[in-house]
């Protein structure tokens, strides 16, 4: 069974598109006999293990400007489908989710299948044995007409037919009827799955318009605390290296870069599914290969889910910058 998930324009009921997050969840039928009682599918959507917020933490896990403390983790969810035809031997189901209320937060996909009345090898054991035959003893002592003077010894005969001797007395029970729950292997969702080039930016040209910026960079009602960054090449955790969100994600991020920004400033404007902004400035040292990252934006909720968390915040820090930058431990 394998899942994966993607982010696509879907139509919706009035005609236009939306962006939404689609689930496609295959299993594959490896065997060398059919399913016939056909399969059953699970999915259920769970909040990252990572994503729990100290906010006791005034280091980092604080959004200056919130009233109360945010409930940003999303519910947990779930959905089941069926296939009841048969499914051949080599032959696989495709299931497709679209979920129409992803815009906040990361997630685990975990993926189950369940195969419907399969029928296993009973546990009982049958013994075969010999059934039990009298044994009669006959006299020779008496002559026979016509064989007069011929006295043959007392002998023993087991009287009884083969068919009795290979009877067997337990009794057959036929085969359990079960069913084969299997799980897949859990898909991480980031957060930054969510984010996009803001179009209230870049409504001219792929640069950006900087004053466009500048305004919405005062307005945000909500911030993070500053975030002290280093660069890659002076860590000495090498385990930074494989944390990002992917290539799309990075990509999105380069996209999203104010060109017009310049000196030792850097400056990125994201819009999310839902148009929530979060807008981010990277001011780097002169001296030293260290930055100092501010992210602003209007929803509490997004802004703590990506970089709430300590995992959360290392990945979308590494994915902004393009792997030059990590936040420090």
């Amino acid at each position: 069974i394998r899942t994966y998930f993607s982010d696509m324009l879907c139509p919706r009921y009035d005609g236009e598109v939306e962006r939404r997050l689609v689930i496609v969840i295959k299993m594959y039928n490896m065997t060398a006999v059919p399913i016939p009682g056909g399969v059953r599918m699970d999915l259920t959507v769970e909040p990252s293990s990572d994503e729990t917020i100290d906010l006791n933490d005034g280091q980092h896990n604080a959004v200056l400007g919130a009233a109360s403390p945010p409930s940003f983790l999303p519910a947990p969810l779930s959905t089941t489908a069926f296939h009841r035809q048969e499914i051949k031997a080599g032959d696989h189901v495709t299931w497709t989710i679209e979920t129409h209320g992803w815009t906040n937060g990361g997630g685990v996909l975990n993926a189950a299948v369940s195969f419907r009345d399969l029928e296993s090898e009973s546990t009982t054991m049958c013994w075969i044995k010999q059934k039990p035959v009298p044994s009669v003893k006959t006299s020779l002592s008496e002559v026979e007409e016509g064989n007069e003077g011929k006295v043959d010894d007392d002998f023993s005969v087991g009287q009884g037919s083969s068919a009795d001797f290979l009877e067997s007395e337990a009794e057959e029970e036929g085969d359990e009827i079960a069913d084969l729950f299997l799980m897949g292997e859990p898909v991480f969702v980031p957060p930054s799955i969510v984010l996009q080039a803001c179009p209230l930016v870049f409504f001219r040209d792929a640069n950006g318009d900087e004053m466009t910026f500048r305004f919405l960079w005062t307005s945000m009602p909500h911030r993070f605390v500053p975030i002290k960054c280093s660069s890659f090449t002076a860590s000495v955790d090498e385990s930074h290296a494989k944390l990002s969100a992917g290539y799309a994600a990075r990509e999105v991020a380069r996209h999203s870069k104010v060109v017009s920004v310049g000196g030792y400033a850097e400056a990125w404007a994201f819009s999310s599914w839902n148009s929530k902004l979060i807008l981010c400035v990277l001011i780097r040292d002169k001296a030293n290969p260290e930055g100092t990252l501010y992210v602003r934006g209007d929803s509490e909720t997004l802004l703590q889910s990506l970089v709430g968390s300590n995992l959360s915040r290392d990945v979308f820090v590494s994915d902004l910058t393009g792997g030059q930058y990590i936040p420090h431990c």
